[in-house]
């Protein structure tokens, strides 16, 4: 009411008169004098919307009403009423969530103190939210269990509310009686649960690992007697009648995706033929066979326009079928940042128990203390992250289970456990298909991409996308994949002749048989004797892979995604990426033998986020690096406990901006890639590439480097330097206990300079402690480095000598160097190396063989001219990234003298598809050995608990027994002999002389 959007009227109608406008005004100014009270409310807008874009400053003037904006202070005691109101809302509304998503990620930011001092804040925590879980229609004949009074009941009908309720009418027939018992209800709830399901393929799954049967879902059926050429050129009219009574068949996701490839291909040839013929440029000297190909295929397509529009739509066809809530729009909230760091143990120990309490697994009591929550029991909270934050989820569990032997914790601890199995862990697809784009930058980056980066001139792009940028990255990746792509599709149609598509009346035999007689062609170059060819053909099919990941994500693609998930675990064994290889196994076993087939359900309808409506769906991760972006942009604050309260206004703060500044980060389209596109197309031409596949040939690694021409150098970067200080947050009352139970301590210590901020200190603040090292960081134009500095003499003499003891005790260093830093270089007098680290790639390193060598033979020294060989200090495997070689002496490449290029890693010339399946040919019995050591050693610990609580019992048991015998004993006496006692024990008190025992004592 008070932002942008109240002026449109008034400016944009010039029709708009007078009387209207100071109407207008009128209204506004009774809404003022009337109602107060609530003003503050709307004045709050301006401020907020300040705050969330970054300015901690008051609103403008409102030019309509008169008045200014409230004051931050007024700002956020309000909000923080309000909040504290409605806590008991939203805690019920949680609480009440049978199936719901979460996901979490770390929180790091750097707050400068003061413009005129060096350091800083550093703070650091976790984000995470939690988002409602999508309904599906129940199907009749499911059973469903009253949790209350354990009644078995049976759906006779469903019907879809909204997007998160599905209302089932429910019947039970008692014998006795003559007539069922009928109800309603809505589906999901905390109070029923599923029984059995109708046609429930999850029994049947078996957990293999290599070519994993993936189970269908609910709705994911097809006509019987469809094939997959009629399901993506044929019409589909038969799914808009979701109540069909036609025969149906099952329709898995590995049908679902060889259909995906087809129409990929398709679409390959389509957008072939519109950018041939608007493109005059391509078009000139083209083979006569292309050019008579694509008449024929143009004059097929004008004849049957429908054709190129049913494989276009059949990905969305697909999915609105399979899940009718696949345009909807989720509800989210985003919760309070968690101020407990992740990466160390009792930190996110910590950092899980708040977690549980603000997703209302667990509560407070009066006392203080948690306790399970009424509803956990019949919760289940579907949680996503990258590899290290789900795996360190996984590692939480054995520790905390160890402190079942310690006596007096086994309740607290069984909690703790009760509240862990509610959460289902799996890590998700965004970090995913980056770590993807990765393996292909470490196979295909010297020699081949890198040649195509220097030719265009990209910037900020590295062998290792996962140490940033890795957008540009993945830009690049896609240029130089539709350049390949179309040298391909030539080569096809220069090697079919011009009788590639056969005279045919039928237009979707014709253009089915040219999809076949593609694929077929595509697959002999994997096998060509031309290393030129078999090179770029194995790149397009790991690309592809990854292309159809990336792209799946935006219309929540599921099925595409979880096949190639599990058969992505060949390719992790292959390159090493074995913590990848781990959570791949970990995730399809939970995902087909851990979940029913309602669970399962579930996690698929609710697998991808929609934040807006016309939007395309995000995943779970990338919804929490939305979130991380969020707080990240709010007004900066030193103290760390401000932060994390004023983060439970983020929402408000979103509201305010899209009203205050409703484009302010509106989505804005980028550069066109065809020019781009075409350069390495010529490149490519002239490479030879797909010419001669059937001509031995070999691959050097100038093949591609000696085409490229017009590289510009340049600027050497500067060096900066980063003082921190990380801010720390005090312990709560729980949280100590939770701490001093589960860790055996009560206090934390995340870093040496740990300090806690007031407001009074915000002012003028320094930190205690300070961790001082340098960074070097290759951004923007900096992205080569510069050796005029480098003495060619020094180096020759010293490098035999110093260079293989200096680099070695360099590495070792790095290897051991704390997660919290990011970047270092250290100068070796006469050579400059540069070392580029971020926290997940150092933690990773740690503890990934395969990623500790990445790591380790991906940082660039420099020697200008004279590069001294790398083998002499590295000894890098067939598996490990490729090295910096001697510059090559060709006219194009002199101008890149400043450039490190890299040689050519030969692996590109291997299948890792092929490679990976035979390193995983005992993958199911390796599995089993180790769950078989997971099992035992919490068989261990539970058997451990069951001895001492049963020696414990029978200690009891013993005492118990020898109390009632000495009971039995005494009360045996008779009446004479108790008197005798009696007169005895009285004369021996009267002969008792108090006053000697006590000096005595």
């Amino acid at each position: 009411m008070f932002g942008f959007q109240a002026f449109i009227p008034s400016r944009a109608n010039q029709d708009l008169s007078s009387k209207k406008r100071s109407l207008t005004n009128y209204f506004f100014a009774l809404i003022r004098v009337r109602d107060p009270h609530n003003l503050i409310y709307w004045a709050m807008i301006g401020t907020m919307a300040m705050f969330n874009n970054g300015a901690s400053i008051q609103y403008f003037k409102n030019p309509l009403i008169g008045s200014f904006s409230a004051g931050k202070k007024s700002t956020f005691n309000h909000l923080k009423r309000l909040h504290a109101e409605t806590s008991h809302i939203r805690r019920y509304l949680i609480e009440s969530q049978a199936v719901c998503g979460s996901s979490l990620d770390n929180y790091n930011c750097d707050h400068r103190m003061d413009a005129f001092q060096h350091g800083s804040a550093y703070h650091k925590g976790i984000v995470f939210n939690i988002i409602r879980g999508r309904a599906f229609p129940v199907p009749t004949g499911t059973t469903v269990i009253d949790r209350y009074t354990g009644v078995e009941w049976t759906v006779v009908s469903s019907r879809m509310i909204d997007t998160w309720t599905c209302e089932c009418s429910l019947m039970i027939f008692h014998p006795p009686l003559m007539h069922p018992f009928r109800r309603r209800i809505n589906l999901p709830s905390v109070h029923w649960k599923f029984g059995t399901v109708p046609c429930d393929p999850m029994p049947s799954v078996e957990i293999t690992y290599i070519d994993q049967h993936i189970p269908e879902s609910m709705r994911q059926k097809v006509p019987q007697g469809s094939t997959i050429k009629g399901l993506v050129l044929g019409c589909r009219e038969w799914m808009e009648d979701h109540e069909t009574t036609r025969p149906m068949r099952p329709y898995t996701p590995r049908e679902h995706v060889s259909a995906m490839e087809s129409v990929h291909l398709l679409e390959q040839v389509f957008f072939y033929n519109r950018w041939s013929a608007g493109d005059e440029f391509v078009r000139t000297d083209k083979h006569p066979h292309v050019i008579a190909a694509f008449v024929k295929i143009n004059a097929l397509l004008a004849a049957n326009p429908q054709l190129e529009t049913n494989v276009r739509n059949y990905q969305v066809d697909s999915l609105k079928y399979w899940n009718v809530t696949h345009n909807h729009v989720d509800k989210m909230m985003l919760l309070p940042i968690c101020p407990r760091d992740e990466m160390k143990n009792d930190e996110a120990m910590l950092a899980m128990i708040d977690i549980m309490e603000e997703l209302a697994i667990i509560n407070k009591n009066e006392k203080g203390e948690y306790e399970l929550s009424s509803t956990a029991s019949s919760r289940i909270i579907f949680q996503y992250g990258d590899v290290l934050t789900i795996r360190k989820w996984y590692s939480l569990r054995f520790f905390i289970l160890r402190k079942m032997t310690h006596i007096g914790r086994e309740e607290y601890v069984s909690m703790i456990l009760t509240a862990y199995d509610r959460f289902i862990k799996i890590h998700d697809y965004l970090h995913e298909n980056i770590h993807r784009v990765q393996v292909i930058y470490k196979l295909y980056y010297g020699g081949f991409i890198q040649a195509f980066q220097a030719l265009l001139k990209a910037k900020r792009i590295k062998m290792d996308p996962t140490k940033g940028a890795w957008k540009e990255h993945k830009a690049l990746l896609r240029k130089i994949y539709h350049a390949v792509e179309r040298v391909r599709i030539e080569a096809f149609f220069e090697s079919e002749g011009p009788d590639v598509i056969g005279e045919t009346d039928n237009a979707v035999n014709c253009i089915w048989g040219l999809q076949s007689k593609f694929n077929e062609f595509c697959n002999s170059l994997e096998h060509s004797p031309c290393q030129i060819s078999r090179m770029c053909a194995l790149f397009m099919k790991i690309t592809k892979t990854w292309l159809l990941c990336d792209t799946a994500v935006s219309p929540g693609d599921w099925a595409l995604l979880e096949v190639f998930g599990c058969d992505w675990i060949d390719i992790w064994a292959s390159v090493g990426k074995y913590q990848y290889t781990l959570e791949t196994k970990r995730r399809i076993e939970v995902l087909y033998r851990l979940l029913s087939w309602p669970e399962l359900e579930f996690h698929r309808n609710g697998r991808f986020v929609r934040t807006k409506d016309g939007r395309d769906n995000i995943t779970y991760d990338h919804m929490c690096e939305n979130h991380n972006m969020f707080e990240k942009r709010l007004a900066p604050l030193l103290d760390f406990q401000e932060v994390v309260a004023r983060s439970t206004h983020i929402h408000a703060g979103q509201r305010a901006q899209e009203e205050i500044f409703p484009n302010a980060y509106r989505k804005r389209k980028g550069n066109s890639m065809a020019p781009d596109i075409n350069l390495i197309y010529t490149v490519l031409k002239e490479a030879g590439v797909f010419q001669t596949p059937n001509i031995a040939s070999k691959v050097r690694d100038n093949t591609f480097w000696k085409h490229v021409v017009d590289v510009e150098q340049t600027e050497t970067p500067a060096l900066k330097s980063k003082h921190q200080s990380r801010v720390a947050v005090p312990l709560t009352p729980a949280e100590r206990t939770s701490l001093e139970i589960l860790w055996d301590k009560s206090e934390i210590n995340p870093c040496s300079g740990a300090t806690s901020y007031s407001d009074q200190d915000n002012a003028n603040i320094a930190p205690n402690q300070t961790e001082e090292f340098t960074s070097a960081y290759v951004e923007n134009d900096n992205d080569f480095v510069s050796a005029s500095s480098i003495d060619e003499d020094s180096v020759r003499s010293d490098r035999n000598n110093s260079y293989t003891n200096d680099a070695n005790s360099i590495i070792s260093e790095v290897s051991s160097i704390d997660e919290d830093i990011n970047d270092a270089v250290k100068d070796t007098g006469d050579m400059l190396l540069m070392l580029d680290a971020v926290d997940e790639n150092i933690n990773s390193a740690k503890n990934d063989i395969d990623d500790r060598e990445i790591y380790k033979q991906s940082k660039e020294i420099v020697y200008g001219q004279q590069t001294p060989s790398r083998g002499e200090v590295f000894t890098p495997s067939s598996q490990a990234a490729a090295t910096p070689c001697t510059p090559i002496s060709d006219k194009a490449v002199k101008k890149l003298g400043n450039l490190t290029k890299y040689k050519l890693n030969h692996d590109c010339l291997v299948d890792h598809f092929v490679k990976g399946r035979k390193k995983n040919k005992n993958i199911e019995n390796e599995r089993k050995a180790e769950l078989a050591v997971l099992e035992r050693k919490s068989r261990l610990i539970w058997l451990s608990v069951e001895y001492f609580k049963e020696k414990r019992a029978n200690e009891n048991a013993d005492l118990k027994a020898n109390l009632e015998s000495r009971q039995t004993n005494q009360h045996t006496n008779n009446d004479e002999d108790y008197d005798e006692w009696e007169r005895a024990m009285e004369k021996e008190m009267s002969e008792f002389d108090y006053d000697n025992y006590i000096t005595n004592i």
